[in-house]
Parts: structure tokens; sequence; C-alpha cells
């Protein structure tokens, strides 16, 4: 679940998806390493120029500040 990610960083090849929910304290990933399947059924690496790491830390960041946001 989204509410279940803190926060995500990449620190050169490494991607870090934060989260209370693991010992570990989150899941590592080496940056270049992962994919998005979409409706096509094809493994793309980028999406519009972007690896999908960047495109996963840009959605983790809508998605707070979309929950934190009051209800009116």
């Amino acid at each position: 679940m989204w509410s279940d990610i803190k926060g995500f960083s990449i620190q050169g090849e490494t991607a870090h998806l934060l989260s209370d929910k693991y010992p570990s304290g989150g899941l590592r990933f080496y940056v270049g390493t992962c994919y998005f399947v979409g409706s096509n059924l094809l493994r793309d690496k980028h999406q519009q120029g972007y690896p999908v790491e960047y495109c996963l830390m840009n959605r983790i960041t809508f998605e707070q500040q979309r929950l934190s946001m009051p209800v009116s």
C-alpha cells in the first residue's frame, strides 16, 4: 500500500524504498534493473525518457502528498 512507504532514495546506483513494514527498513535494488509492464505487456526500463526507478520515486512523492492532504 502507498501508505506503507515512508520514502524513497537513490544514491549512486542503489535505490532504497523505505518502509517500516520490513525488518530491514525497506527494499534495496539497483537502478536500471526494474521494468514497467504496461498494457502492451512489454517490459520497459524507461518511461518518457526517465528510468522507471525515478518514475516510481515521483509517484511515491505524489501519493504521499495526496495522502497528507486534508479531506474537505
